[in-house]
């Protein structure tokens, strides 16, 4: 699917190895979470999980989180 930005804990790598440990076991499952730029992409991307029959996937879509950001006045994803 095009439009998938990256695994939610895909760069694990950046972070200081003295904090990884403790966000790995905090965050745990979490990190398997997709993030997407729209709710159409999450959309294909299900289809053809469902098609192949291959699992579940959690999506988190920057798109609605932008927005909702926008209406509580809190814009850090430009």
């Amino acid at each position: 699917c095009s439009g998938i930005h990256c695994r939610l804990g895909g760069d694990l790598e950046s972070i200081n190895k003295k904090y990884s440990t403790a966000i790995s076991i905090a965050a745990s499952s979490s990190l398997d979470n997709i993030v997407v730029y729209s709710t159409q992409t999450a959309q294909k991307c299900v289809e053809l999980l469902r098609k192949r029959n291959v699992g579940r996937a959690t999506f988190i879509i920057l798109q609605k989180i932008k927005k909702a950001n926008q209406l509580i006045g809190f814009n850090y994803l430009k």
